[in-house]
């Protein structure tokens, strides 16, 4: 699956191209030889190679980030929800219904008319959709960030994801798992795990492990916009504030410090020595529901892949005995 031009908006990296995107398929009589490529001796872990170096400069990228910016991004997120989303009914459908509608509307030549009508009927019923499914893909790219600055991701427990394997897979979009560690991609394959051909060739370990994400992301969600919803209601912005505490957010960020000065409340991100003075968990609280979503979410990914990759090792084998 392509990235849509929606995810397009929350990252500044352009998508990814290769020449092994060009490659034609594996000829097979088997079902799953159909969803493979055939890839040349010469051109074999050059595509994960590409998209490792990308993900290392992006992951450095986020890291060098003050932590004010990410303060910044969260309060907008919380913001966003409560102001111009449904707190109350809203619910990750929408995310699982546009994902891959926005995809199939980006391919060239894929039926666009007939996927263009489909997603005008979705915003008709839900008008709100698109600012449903944009939240939903900022916030899960703000979840990988706050986890790299705050060092709660292991880059070497990923290891998994530079199987030359995964080149093979032709639905495996590598582009859009490889733009970040959390990636709305597999988020949105834990959302559909039962539905077919998924749920008719995943083992239930991979199952199990994909419901404990869904209930993971559902929890982190809820504690995340809680601990910001009484400011949410008191101002717009707090670029303003944080630009007069880190001066790196007007040159770097383009923040427009406050000239008034104005007290802001927010939920930080960092301790500071009055939130340590006055033992203010709620950061604590915070960094457990995301160690602990990453965890399921590491070892879901893990699962996954690894699994994929020994039935495409099986395909092959099978593939040079005919």
């Amino acid at each position: 699956m392509k990235v849509s031009p929606f995810y397009g908006k929350f990252t500044k990296n352009p998508r990814l191209f290769s020449s092994v995107d060009k490659i034609p398929r594996i000829r097979s009589t088997s079902e799953s030889g159909s969803n493979l490529y055939e890839i040349p001796e010469n051109l074999k872990g050059l595509k994960i190679k590409e998209l490792s170096e990308t993900l290392d400069e992006n992951i450095n990228l986020v890291a060098s980030a003050p932590i004010e910016y990410y303060e910044s991004i969260f309060f907008d997120l919380c913001r966003t929800f409560y102001k111009k989303l449904n707190p109350t009914n809203f619910s990750f459908g929408t995310f699982c219904l546009l994902h891959p509608l926005l995809k199939l509307i980006e391919i060239e030549g894929h039926s666009v008319i007939r996927w263009t009508n489909q997603m005008n009927a979705l915003l008709l019923h839900n008008p709100n959709a698109l600012k449903e499914y944009n939240f939903t893909v900022k916030f899960i790219g703000f979840l990988n960030d706050l986890a790299v600055k705050w060092g709660i991701i292991n880059y070497y427990n990923y290891r998994f994801r530079f199987d030359q394997t995964l080149e093979y897979v032709k639905f495996l979009d590598l582009e859009a798992i490889f733009m970040k560690i959390i990636s709305p991609e597999i988020i949105w394959i834990c959302f559909n795990i039962d539905t077919y051909p998924l749920g008719a060739v995943l083992s239930e370990e991979v199952k199990f492990a994909a419901k404990q994400v869904k209930k993971k992301f559902n929890f982190v969600l809820q504690i995340f916009m809680k601990s910001n919803i009484k400011n949410v209601e008191d101002q717009e912005s707090i670029q303003g504030y944080l630009a007069l505490k880190n001066k790196t957010l007007i040159s770097d960020y383009n923040f427009y410090p406050d000239k008034k000065k104005t007290k802001t409340n927010y939920q930080a991100l960092s301790h500071t020595f009055r939130s340590f003075m006055c033992r203010d968990k709620s950061i604590s609280k915070l960094n457990s529901a995301l160690k602990n979503f990453e965890k399921v979410y590491c070892d879901f990914e893990r699962s996954f892949l690894l699994f994929l990759a020994d039935m495409i090792k099986n395909e092959l084998s099978l593939a040079l005995k005919c």
